[in-house]
């Protein structure tokens, strides 16, 4: 299990970088005596046997000794840049992390949310029971189904953030666990050598022997040693987006909605803004939105029940509620509803006008003020005689009409209560010339007693 602690990176990180000032400050200075070396003794300043055997023992392993460490040392210098970027993403979710702990937190959350459901099921069902039976348990059902309602939210909003966490240190862990392993063998390769050539002896004749039995495999060994300080599929995302923060973060909170890789949500991303550009694709892409969706059923199995609200949510949240994105959604045949479309664009232009997300309760007061349906919008179909009518609940923020005929005869509007907040009616009787259409009803609450008061 993974533990991740601010404070300890901050020492790894400065402790590396005075480390590697150092060595590189070594190594250089090694360099110019090496180099030195070698002109005095091809010159002539220095001869003999026994410094012809020195500069060939520096020629042979100690000179592409230090040529394979400063490789190292650069090495080295990639993979801290890889740590710190890895690093500066964990924080941002909490200077301590603890795997375990955060695996616990979420099956306790996960268990609480279960029960809580199971709750707020059996009081539903007592509601519903009364419909048929009576009014036993039902005051205590009504009141408790806020309650439980919003614990569950709750619950789920700490599900969410420690599924987030979690997923931030599992990330950090994947794109550092393997960083500094080659140069620290390539270090130990040196270290080997090093131990060898100090037990070296040179005789009168300039002759170097080595310990007998020393393993001096570890000269072929360095210097086959390969460096790997390549950066990471999520390194590479996050240089590529550098100077493009508003695509950088639509891709992250894209990859933390529908719970994919980065690399994942990049191609999704792309695929869906670039997909209005081209008139000739558009064929395509409804059967390629189909499949990305299928997809993430797949992955995620309670999208395939997610409300337009949620839709528009996610899309918002992720930086998707764009002009281009719903024109192409538009254009595909996903969205059925001329109305709805063209609200959607005008939501998305206005999304992109104030540079933000643009809320179910802008969208909601927006179609209510103007008399337009929601995304959440149902159809009653009755003919003439029928008594039947609208519902005093619906879907909260949704809209319902009651079609007569064929002829919209009047539109209502639930509340985030699901309870009805206001209808327009559009024709009914008026013998005494008394009304003029379309005119509006605002509903009057009560607990749960409702009046609509006449005009």
């Amino acid at each position: 299990m993974v533990i991740y602690n601010s404070g300890d990176s901050d020492l790894l990180i400065q402790t590396l970088s005075d480390n590697l000032k150092s060595s590189k400050e070594i190594l250089n200075k090694i360099n110019q005596g090496t180099q030195h070396l070698n002109s005095v003794i091809d010159s002539g300043t220095l001869s003999g046997a026994a410094y012809r055997a020195g500069q060939s023992l520096f020629q042979t392993y100690i000179s592409p000794m230090i040529q394979k460490l400063d490789s190292a040392i650069s090495d080295i210098q990639g993979d801290l840049n890889s740590y710190k970027r890895a690093d500066q993403t964990v924080r941002a979710e909490g200077s301590h992390l603890d795997e375990a702990q955060l695996i616990q937190k979420l099956d306790n959350t996960n268990r609480l949310i279960q029960l809580v459901e199971q709750k707020m099921e059996e009081d539903k069902k007592v509601i519903q029971k009364f419909m048929s039976s009576g009014f036993e348990g039902v005051a205590q059902g009504l009141a408790e189904l806020p309650s439980l309602d919003g614990q569950l939210d709750n619950l789920k909003s700490l599900k969410h953030d420690y599924e987030k966490k979690l997923r931030a240190l599992q990330t950090f862990s994947s794109a550092t666990s393997s960083l500094f392993t080659d140069s620290l063998q390539a270090f130990k390769y040196a270290l080997q050598g090093v131990d060898i050539i100090n037990q070296s002896k040179a005789s009168s004749d300039g002759t170097i022997t080595f310990p007998a039995g020393a393993d001096m495999s570890w000269s072929s060994k360095l210097q086959g040693q390969k460096f790997n300080s390549q950066p990471t599929t999520q390194d590479k995302i996050l240089q590529k987006y550098a100077n493009d923060p508003k695509s950088l973060k639509a891709i992250q909170k894209l990859s933390e909605s529908m719970g994919t890789s980065l690399e994942e949500a990049e191609q999704l991303y792309l695929s869906l803004q670039n997909a209005g550009k081209e008139l000739k694709e558009l064929d395509k892409l409804k059967t390629n939105l189909n499949e990305e969706v299928n997809q993430f059923k797949l992955q995620n199995p309670g999208l395939g029940d997610m409300s337009a609200w949620e839709f528009l949510t996610k899309l918002s949240a992720a930086g998707l509620l764009t002009v281009g994105f719903v024109e192409a959604l538009i254009a595909s045949g996903a969205i059925e509803s001329s109305t709805i479309a063209e609200k959607l664009v005008q939501w998305a232009s206005k999304a992109e006008e104030v540079g933000g997300d643009v809320s179910i309760e802008d969208i909601f007061d927006e179609s209510l003020s103007e008399g337009n349906p929601l995304p959440e919008h149902s159809e009653l179909h009755i003919s003439s005689g029928d008594h039947e009518s609208l519902p005093r609940f619906g879907k909260p923020y949704s809209s319902e009409d009651l079609i007569e005929n064929g002829e919209l005869k009047q539109r209502r509007y639930y509340d985030g209560e699901g309870r009805a907040l206001e209808d327009i009616d559009y024709f009914h009787s008026n013998g005494d010339n008394s009304h003029e259409f379309p005119h509006r009803h605002e509903w009057i609450w009560d607990g749960n007693k409702s009046t609509r008061p006449q005009k």
